[in-house]
């Protein structure tokens, strides 16, 4: 995150001299990424309970943001929007899988009716009709050759 004044931080939500990176107007932006206090950033944010890591929504939480976390067994801390994640992905997920089905066969079908020119499969193509692949050519001088 960059500050208006140029100051880069990991988050927007760790904005504070402790987590600063550098200044875009004196420091290279590759170091300020490979910095130390990057990579303490980074461990902090993987640093997840087992709960965590045995979840089946971990791929779409990722663990959650660590402003949310909190203090849990062993210095690892959980985040305590995690039960509102878990009814979210549980409600969502068999309704999101049948909207995505229902985009691939919407955009499957419009694909066909492209390289039909919309008539329906099968139909003949007039000679001096414009070919139903695109080219812009009459289909006797094109596909229909």
């Amino acid at each position: 995150m960059v500050e208006h004044t140029g100051d880069v931080y990991s988050c927007d939500f760790f904005v504070h001299p402790a987590w600063s990176l550098g200044n875009v107007e004196d420091s290279n932006l590759l170091e300020m990424l490979n910095a130390e206090i990057q990579c303490v950033f980074g461990r902090i944010k993987a640093n997840l309970p087992d709960e965590c890591k045995r979840c089946r929504w971990l791929s779409l939480c990722k663990g959650g943001c660590p402003k949310d976390r909190l203090p849990g067994q062993a210095g690892k801390a959980s985040n305590h929007l995690c039960s509102a994640y878990r009814m979210f992905f549980e409600y969502s997920d068999e309704r999101f899988h049948r909207l995505v089905k229902r985009w691939e066969r919407q955009y499957s079908d419009k694909q066909a009716e492209d390289r039909t020119g919309g008539r329906p499969a099968g139909a003949k193509v007039g000679r001096n009709r414009p070919c139903p692949c695109g080219s812009g050519k009459k289909y006797k001088r094109c596909c229909g050759a």
